[in-house]
């Protein structure tokens, strides 16, 4: 998954013969609730119209994985799921406001002339964790998206198990 894709989504639609309050009940008890403390599989919720999944490899959750989130919309007898496979929300507005205080700091250092009076070992250090804070963001990217075409598989496989959706024309 591209860091695009992962910020924006990929966005798709499912439909079922199932009604929108059915399909809330049946993912209701097929999962597990997120704030589980172990397991495996598909952790999530759906409820007032809304589905929210993700898929738990071991143990623990990793909270930055890409989540299956949408609308759950009722059409005749059927319903319609709208959805995005996406970052969690707090991600992009972590980024948001971690690099522009992360700029801030060195455009502040280089301006005030903090940096011209320190020690060259001083400013190696300040340089390299400056580094190190512009990257991590990247790194937790490449860490949570690593599985997400395989995660995506395995939701939209859960999906068509338990509430017999296909993917919609």
């Amino acid at each position: 998954m591209r860091l695009g894709d992962y910020l924006r989504g990929r966005r798709f639609v499912m439909q079922t013969p199932l009604a929108r309050e059915e399909v809330a009940r049946r993912i209701g008890e097929a999962t597990a609730p997120a704030s589980g403390v172990f397991g495996r599989g598909i952790f999530g919720w759906a409820r007032f119209g809304r589905l929210r999944l993700r898929v738990r490899d071991g143990w623990w959750m990793y909270r930055a994985k890409p989540v299956l989130a949408g609308r759950i919309e009722a059409i005749g007898r059927g319903s319609r799921l709208r959805l995005n496979h996406r970052a969690p929300l707090w991600i992009p507005a972590f980024l948001i406001v971690w690099y522009p205080i992360l700029i801030a700091s060195a455009v502040g250092m280089i301006s005030e002339g903090k940096l011209g009076a320190a020690a060259a070992s001083d400013v190696a250090i300040a340089a390299s964790v400056l580094a190190v804070m512009l990257v991590a963001p990247l790194v937790t990217f490449h860490l949570a998206s690593a599985r997400s075409e395989s995660d995506l598989l395995a939701l939209t496989a859960f999906l068509e198990r338990e509430v017999e959706a296909r993917a919609a024309a």
